[in-house]
C-alpha cells in the first residue's frame, strides 16, 4: 500500500505525487498529480531520482496487493 504519511520535504511530496500519478485511474488524475508534482521546483537530477522512487514505490504496492489476493 502506498505510504500516504504526510511529506516532510518537497522532495517527498514530488515523490507521493509521481507514485499517485503511476496509480491513478484515469487520465485527468494523471496530469494533475503530475502537475502537483512538477510544482515543486526540484532540479532536474532530484526528479529523476523522485521518479525512480515512485516506480519503486507503485510496484512494491502492487505486489503487496497481488500477494494479498493470493492469500484470500
Amino acid at each position: 500500500e502506498i505510504d500516504m504519511n504526510t511529506p516532510e520535504t518537497p522532495y517527498e511530496a514530488t515523490v507521493l505525487a509521481l507514485t499517485l500519478a503511476l496509480t491513478a485511474q484515469t487520465e485527468n488524475q494523471v496530469d494533475e498529480c503530475v502537475k502537483i508534482a512538477a510544482s515543486f521546483g526540484l532540479s532536474k537530477d532530484e526528479m529523476k531520482r523522485a521518479k525512480d522512487e515512485a516506480y519503486v514505490e507503485s510496484i512494491s504496492a502492487s505486489l503487496v496487493e497481488i500477494r494479498s489476493k493470493m492469500n484470500d
